[in-house]
């Protein structure tokens, strides 16, 4: 079998500035909204921005654009519903004559996700035609551009995360991830998380961005990545071959344009439909031999070997206790989104510490449990056990 050599001892590079961060990471979006009748007092909302994860997200450099088509009217700017100052009345009083338009310029200010901008235009008794188009980007919540390191996280909408709303940032099984670094490395290093992640994706469409440098596909200074893809894949149908052959491309590029990197990949979370929790089995053990595969591809003492780490999380909270699943997954008995505060803190102490929730007490989570590997395909624990700091001094 090939090997590859390994890498330099000390890695020295030159931290990325805001600008670039925001250049490379940040993801360019439109939203538009039409009214059509007599308005007045009824506020025209504006932003589309989802916010099931409203916490983890930012938005920055947003402008609108607004049209009135109909006699003369007012257009006011009024707050929002986040409590920043992202939105700070810089529109109140504008008159538009019919056809004209008022552009308003936010990129000054940062808001949550969860951000909305409200208008009011009208007399109350003139039927008019209101038009907005607002341009935004989105990036990570975690404006700690000066950190020390960058973390990044590939994922589907379990990891934006789909959550219950009343979670906060930190209680995310990425951001507790993240915390559990800063608090537990011993020269006080200081982390910035940069998710990748959307909603209905798999492995393949993951690829196919990693293909075209789409927008935030190739972070910032990255020390270490998690990939937390396959419930999609599952779900749609990805032929194991192909979900196998896509984790290998990402190691490849991330250890080709990251040299040195700490790759983490984390198996599927539990599903609480047997069947389907029976049936993310096979990608789980998928995910398992690209790690072994992987490291195989290594001479033996390569210290490259360890940098390839697989967790489990297909058990690491109890699947049978419906309120561990976002509320909004419904009560259909096959929910698949950690949503509550309990599930995002066992999923982070499985990344971190190595405990299922089930785990007896002295011992550690398995990882990839197999019925030819009852002890697990990859040793058991998490990034405590694997000794992770010390993974990370060389980069």
């Amino acid at each position: 079998m090939s090997t590859q050599k390994g890498f330099p001892v000390k890695l020295v590079k030159k931290r990325a500035t805001p600008e670039e961060i925001i250049m490379r990471e940040g993801r360019t979006r439109i939203y538009g909204q039409f009214y059509d009748g007599i308005n007045s007092s009824t506020l025209i909302q504006i932003g589309g921005i989802p916010n099931y994860n409203r916490n983890s997200t930012a938005v920055i450099d947003a402008k609108a654009k607004v049209s009135v088509y109909g006699d003369k009217v007012k257009v006011v700017i009024t707050g929002n519903t986040d409590g920043s100052t992202f939105y700070s009345d810089p529109g109140s009083g504008v008159r538009l004559m019919s056809g004209q338009t008022a552009e308003f310029d936010f990129s000054e200010g940062i808001a949550s996700e969860g951000a909305q901008l409200y208008i009011s235009a009208g007399d109350g008794v003139t039927p008019i035609i209101t038009n907005v188009i607002m341009t935004y980007k989105t990036l990570t919540n975690d404006l700690r551009f000066d950190a020390d390191r960058s973390l990044g996280w590939i994922g589907d909408s379990i990891s934006g995360p789909t959550t219950n709303s009343d979670l906060l940032q930190n209680d995310y099984h990425n951001f507790a991830t993240r915390n559990w670094l800063m608090n537990n490395s011993l020269i006080k290093e200081t982390f910035r998380l940069c998710n990748v992640t959307s909603g209905g994706k798999h492995s393949s469409n993951y690829n196919d961005l990693l293909n075209k440098s789409g927008q935030n596909s190739n972070p910032c200074d990255l020390s270490i990545e998690f990939y937390q893809m396959g419930m999609n894949d599952h779900a749609q149908n990805i032929p194991i071959i192909t979900y196998k052959a896509n984790i290998r491309k990402w190691i490849k590029h991330r250890q080709l344009n990251y040299p040195g990197i700490v790759l983490v990949l984390l198996g599927v979370t539990p599903a609480q439909g047997l069947a389907r929790q029976n049936g993310l089995d096979a990608y789980r053990t998928a995910m398992a031999e690209c790690v072994l595969e992987e490291q195989a591809l290594w001479p033996a003492g390569d210290p490259m070997r360890n940098r390839i780490i697989g967790i489990d999380l297909g058990h690491c909270f109890d699947r049978t206790i419906p309120a561990r699943f976002a509320i909004s997954d419904g009560n259909t008995g096959d929910a698949l989104h950690p949503g509550d505060v309990t599930a995002n803190f066992q999923m982070f102490q499985k990344i971190c510490e190595g405990i299922d929730f089930d785990t007896p007490p002295g011992q550690l989570g398995k990882n990839f449990i197999t019925t030819a590997a009852p002890n697990g395909l990859l040793p058991a624990g998490g990034l405590k056990q694997r000794g992770i700091f010390d993974l990370l001094k060389a980069i």
